[in-house]
């Protein structure tokens, strides 16, 4: 199975799209595009990015998208450094001075059409696991990743983000023991994200591992402090507001890639008590909107506080 992160695409191109001459990447999953290298969330080894690239009158007739449509599927793992003439590469400043250039796997291709936006690529493609993360305390300013994309002999502009260990993104909550009814205190639940950083063993770019795999310690100063990875929260009384209001932490128990997936972790947690003024609740329908549920996990790492991973779900306390 392929993992990909949707990409919304609400923008107004206006007149630039008729004169437009170059590729433009114009949308990221898993990072805004042009603000600041401080403000942006970031993004880790390992991260799995669909990138949304306008096309130009001359790219749509040299691949022939007025007869191609939906998506070019890729079979299995390892994913090719191209694909339906798409290859993307990122240059990465590491240490220092040094800038290293990786050819980044490529994971999808789907073409699609909006009115007043024209054709558009949906790319997706994976930030390469050898890259280093920052030294520590350097998370953010000259460590930023420059992202392109080519295909059918023309380059998209590069968009860049900031580079650090972990940059989770949420896309599934499953649960023990089946999806009826809502989540209750005990309950063992794991967390699908991906941008959680690199593993222990390494893992090559592109590839899905046959058995899962830990992340990477977090060694310092001689001590080994476990899985580099994030902070777990629920959120029982304000889901809906802002992270802080009534969040309670959760540890990871164990955090491993997933068998069989690109670039996909699974997070393992226990449900804690469940507060018994909690709202009604019924069924298992997790989703990022606050209308799934009245309870929230968040998963903060070391570089998205400011946009923090999150889903919505039902719980309810035990019953007296």
């Amino acid at each position: 199975m392929r993992y990909l992160i949707n990409v919304g695409l609400l923008t107004v191109c206006g007149t630039l799209c008729h004169a437009q001459k170059e590729p433009q990447i114009f949308r990221a999953s898993a990072f805004d595009i042009g603000k600041s290298q401080f403000l942006m969330p970031a993004v880790a080894p390992g991260q799995v990015i669909e990138f949304a690239v306008r096309l130009p009158a001359s790219m749509v007739e040299a691949l022939k998208l007025n007869f191609i449509r939906g998506e070019t599927p890729v079979e299995a793992a390892p994913w090719p450094l191209k694909l339906a003439e798409w290859s993307g590469k990122v240059r990465y400043r590491e240490t220092g001075a040094e800038v290293r250039t990786w050819d980044m796997p490529v994971g999808g291709v789907r073409y699609v059409y909006f009115p007043g936006l024209g054709e558009t690529a949906l790319v997706t493609v994976q930030f390469p696991w050898e890259a280093n993360r920052p030294p520590l305390g350097l998370d953010v300013g000259d460590y930023g990743a420059s992202f392109s994309l080519s295909a059918a002999g023309q380059e998209t502009a590069p968009v860049t983000a900031r580079v650090v260990g972990s940059a989770p993104l949420l896309s599934g909550l499953r649960r023990e023991g089946g999806p009826e009814g809502p989540a209750r205190p005990g309950d063992r639940l794991t967390i699908l994200a991906t941008g959680l950083g690199r593993t222990s063993p390494p893992t090559p770019a592109g590839t899905a591992p046959r058995s899962p795999v830990p992340l990477e310690p977090f060694v310092f100063g001689g001590f080994n402090y476990g899985p580099r990875c994030c902070q777990v929260y629920f959120d029982f009384d304000n889901p809906s507001m802002p992270l802080g209001y009534g969040r309670v932490p959760v540890p990871a128990e164990e955090v491993t890639l997933k068998p069989g997936e690109v670039g996909v972790y699974e997070i393992r947690v226990t449900m804690p008590p469940v507060p018994g003024s909690v709202s009604s609740c019924t069924g298992w329908n997790p989703g990022s909107g606050s209308g799934s549920g009245n309870t929230r996990v968040t998963v903060v790492g070391d570089g998205r506080s400011d946009a923090p991973a999150q889903m919505f779900f039902c719980t309810a306390p035990d019953p007296l």
